[in-house]
């Protein structure tokens, strides 16, 4: 597997505090990564990292096999960026701004940057300084784009955009990943954004890496399990070594939320029902009855379920 992104126990260190913790993280060719988490999770100096913006404190950082911080010119010209707070020259037209990057990338699609640039309408005549911060947000993005990276790494592009504007950005990116050897790493907190196009998940909590691996992989793997009080406390000793993200209960009902949705629960669900027929399956959820003619659910979660499964708290009784 050919990687775009390798870190090994990586570590950077603001005072007393880790912004980001024995990252270890690798990002295949070819891939879309949601990289997700919540406000001050770490996305932004993990970017920084990555661009040699700043440097780690500990462990290695390779971006298109070289090191951020000493990347030649050669390979930084493969690499595309649009950051979270743009600093685009706000005294320069659009047209200007393009020519010169034109002038820099060898790579320049202008075919591209003419498609892209009718499709957001972009005044191009204009002073970035006069264009609102969803069109100049869109400069940048085609900026990047235009340049025909293998890289592509966008810090919140979505930020405070309107709708129709996100799914606009959304449907570009989806066909820029459409070509051959294209990779893209998408920091974001808004993730509904991201799961038409994700290809690969990557969430970041307190400066750690919490999962990193395929979406559907994911989806497969974490699932939200309802049951009646009165079956959990029949067998509730019997889930005691599964994974688990978090359990909530009341007096009528028990929630899990379980990490690994493996083999040993779907034994474990076999064995408490009372049919053992498959369960009853539609595309929100998995329903086992028990001998008791209780219900317990498997319910399959979106990407922003899982996701705030991740990075919550654990347990309430």
């Amino acid at each position: 597997m050919t990687s775009v992104i390798r870190t090994r126990a990586l570590n950077k260190i603001y005072g007393r505090r880790y912004a980001v913790e024995q990252f270890d993280w690798e990002v295949a060719a070819g891939s879309a990564v949601a990289f997700l988490g919540p406000n001050g999770a770490g996305k932004t100096t993990m970017m920084r990292l990555l661009l040699g913006f700043a440097h780690p404190t500990s462990g290695t950082c390779e971006v298109l096999g070289s090191e951020p911080w000493n990347m030649p010119p050669e390979t930084r010209m493969r690499l595309g960026y649009v950051p979270d707070e743009l600093s685009l020259p706000l005294w320069v037209t659009g047209n200007a701004l393009f020519d010169f990057h034109q002038s820099v990338y060898p790579k320049w699609d202008g075919g591209l940057e003419r498609e892209l640039t009718n499709l957001f309408q972009l005044s191009l005549h204009q002073q970035i300084g006069q264009l609102s911060k969803g069109q100049a947000r869109q400069v940048a993005l085609v900026l990047a784009i235009c340049q025909s990276p293998e890289l592509l790494l966008l810090d919140e592009p979505t930020a405070g955009l309107d709708v129709a504007t996100r799914r606009e950005l959304l449907g570009v990116l989806s066909s820029w990943l459409a070509e051959e050897n294209r990779s893209l790493v998408l920091s974001t907190h808004l993730v509904n954004d991201v799961e038409r196009i994700a290809s690969h998940v990557c969430v970041i909590q307190q400066g750690q890496l919490v999962a990193s691996e395929e979406l559907e992989s994911l989806k497969a793997d974490i699932k939200l399990i309802r049951m009646s009080r009165r079956t959990w406390d029949m067998h509730s000793a019997r889930w005691g070594h599964t994974e688990r993200l978090s359990t909530q209960s009341d007096e009528h009902q028990v929630t899990l939320r379980v990490r690994r949705f493996d083999s040993q629960i779907r034994s474990l669900l076999a064995q408490i029902a009372s049919r053992k027929e498959a369960p009853n399956s539609t595309e929100a959820s998995d329903i086992y009855v028990t001998d008791s003619n209780e219900e317990i659910e498997v319910i399959h979660l979106s990407l922003e379920e899982i996701y705030l499964a991740l990075t919550s708290d654990g347990e309430s009784a």
